[in-house]
């Protein structure tokens, strides 16, 4: 369940089974994703959306206006009462959202703003079919993305496949994914050196001993690293609520936006 996940570890596989309304290829830029379009109206205040016809769920069901417009309600907690921590902002942003027809949905916003799009755009505003619960992805994945699960053992590895029926064409790349579940970090950063991981990612860096040799095949093109900047470092700020400036309403409502 892409909503109630909390931080991109849990994206690097759940990411995989689901799609978005639009998406981020990279930098400021977003983009469709299970939309052919979207238009702006004159005024600001409502974005509509032109879907895909013909997008398969891997249930087999097609994606439509409908199965949009209930994901974008519960992220935003208006099934369940259960509010995304990532993607439920939007109900800041959104007065309501409109099935039109099978393929083009309305997104009506409280006032004209460019951040709801930035918020669908991110890995945690999944699309699901109308009606998929909580219970049900505890069980397995319900999206129209381009893998489907193969097999998985509980604390060992998850195995993904290709899904047959992905809409777009030649994607995904690789035929099969399969994730290691490692708890000891040393014991990860050994299966990367010794050839039994493909792939490692870790926030605090490497084991000194395991640096040693990391950065020796490195010398010899055996492995490649690649840094990333350090993101989420400010995790609050502390506000004086007794200056007067807080007397005023429209000040306290910026601050929240913010």
């Amino acid at each position: 369940d892409t909503h109630t996940a909390e931080s991109l570890v849990d994206l690097r596989i759940n990411g995989k089974f689901y799609n978005n309304l639009v998406w981020n290829p990279g930098g400021s830029v977003v983009e469709c994703d299970v939309c052919t379009s979207y238009d702006v109206t004159k005024d600001g205040k409502s974005l509509v959306f032109h879907l895909i016809k013909g997008i398969k769920f891997q249930s087999g069901e097609e994606l439509k206006a409908k199965d949009v417009k209930y994901s974008l309600e519960k992220m935003m907690g208006m099934v369940d009462g259960i509010i995304s921590a990532r993607s439920g902002i939007l109900k800041e942003y959104v007065d309501s959202v409109q099935a039109m027809d099978d393929y083009t949905v309305v997104v009506n916003l409280v006032r004209p703003s460019a951040f709801p799009i930035t918020v669908m755009a991110i890995g945690f505003s999944g699309i699901y079919k109308d009606g998929t619960t909580r219970e049900q992805l505890k069980k397995t994945p319900l999206g129209t993305g381009p893998y489907k699960i193969k097999s998985w053992e509980s604390g060992a590895e998850m195995v993904l496949e290709r899904n047959p029926n992905y809409f777009k064409q030649g994607r995904p790349y690789l035929d099969t994914l399969t994730f290691k579940f490692i708890r000891d970090s040393n014991a990860a950063q050994a299966a990367l050196i010794t050839g039994r991981l493909d792939y490692y990612f870790e926030n605090a860096g490497f084991f000194p001993n395991n640096r040693t040799i990391a950065q020796q095949m490195a010398k010899d093109g055996k492995v490649n690293f690649w840094v990333q900047p350090g993101e989420c470092e400010t995790q609050g700020i502390i506000v004086n609520t007794q200056h007067t400036i807080f007397g005023n309403v429209k000040v306290r409502q910026a601050m929240n936006l913010v």
